[in-house]
């Protein structure tokens, strides 16, 4: 029995099936004549792009589904009764890290898949930590989600997640010739993207950045804390978070910004945690002093309404964010 087959019988028991990430809005009703080795009869199929398909029977060979139709009587190795169960396309969850919390990392791969998620994306662990883990969830009899990961979380000169009273998940690049030489150590290692975090300089910043094109290594990013939200995002492809965007929204925001960079530059004794969370302080006491301000001189009806987010560090704030639905969760 293949590792998908072992997964679609263990989900059968919830009221949700899940499949091995092959959506079904990609299957064709045609099936090749070779037999299949499961088939699933009765199901109702939420599809993609088609909708709510009711009284269908789902064929399945190796980990490819190969027809999705109602009444299909084809044999199959192994059948199983779908009736009164959903199935739906293998779920992503786009920002993880299993190695953070070492009694949990063993129950991950199963963890996932008892809740439909299918495919994974690690966004931070130190290598010889993760890399035991992809090979184990990557080999041939493994029954896991496929798993996408970054390897370390690329810091500056100080690292937040350094290991002192938090999980160690974090590397320093004091300098861009640091950045450059732990990026190509990362795409030697095999990583699928690379993970920029929030203490890094401009100039390490703007080397990791073209390390990882020149890699050709996707890049998830933090936005960094000396440098704006609107000058990083579009420098890369996935912006993880919705934090350390307020100072951008501020009137004086290069003031800010400048302050801002001469404080990371000089951390005296602070550790990276304790000066994330410092600036961080400052910024959240600047929004609420930014919210008094402006919504005193704005007119009715151009307040946010009350779900709103509105973000201004210290001075007035001349753009509304709108309310912000957040997916996930996370320590770090």
């Amino acid at each position: 029995m293949s590792p998908m087959q072992l997964a679609f019988s263990r989900w059968l028991a919830p009221a949700v099936l899940t499949t091995a990430a092959i959506l079904l809005s990609a299957c064709d009703a045609k099936a090749p004549e070779a037999q299949a080795d499961l088939r699933i009869t009765g199901v109702t199929v939420i599809d993609a792009e088609r909708g709510r398909r009711e009284n269908q029977t789902v064929l399945i060979r190796g980990e490819q589904i190969i027809a999705a139709a109602s009444g299909d009587q084809r044999p199959a190795t192994r059948t199983l009764d779908g009736t009164g169960k959903f199935l739906i396309p293998g779920l992503w969850d786009m920002h993880v890290h299993i190695t953070y919390i070492p009694e949990l990392t063993p129950m991950m791969a199963d963890l996932f898949l008892d809740y439909g998620i299918t495919s994974v994306r690690d966004t931070g662990a130190l290598l010889h930590e993760i890399q035991p883990e992809i090979q184990s969830w990557r080999a041939a009899d493994a029954v896991a989600p496929s798993i996408y990961f970054s390897g370390p979380l690329l810091d500056g000169a100080l690292v937040v997640y350094d290991g002192d009273g938090r999980s160690e998940i974090g590397i320093a690049n004091p300098t861009p010739d640091a950045a450059r030489q732990n990026i190509a150590r990362l795409q030697t290692a095999g990583v699928d993207f690379v993970k920029i975090y929030e203490l890094v300089s401009p100039d390490v910043f703007a080397a990791m950045v073209q390390a990882a094109r020149a890699a050709g290594l996707p890049i998830a990013s933090h936005v960094p804390l000396a440098l704006l939200a609107g000058d990083a995002g579009p420098q890369v492809d996935s912006m993880e978070h919705l934090r350390n965007i307020e100072m951008a929204c501020a009137d004086n925001a290069n003031e800010l910004l400048t302050q801002r960079r001469a404080r990371i530059e000089q951390p005296g004794t602070d550790s990276g945690a304790e000066l994330r969370a410092e600036l961080q302080r400052n910024a959240n006491a600047g929004s609420e002093l930014g919210l008094r301000r402006a919504t005193g001189r704005l007119q009715p009806r151009n307040r946010l309404p009350v779900d709103a987010v509105w973000l201004a560090p210290r001075g007035a704030h001349r753009h509304p964010l709108p309310a912000v639905h957040l997916l996930h969760v996370e320590a770090d």
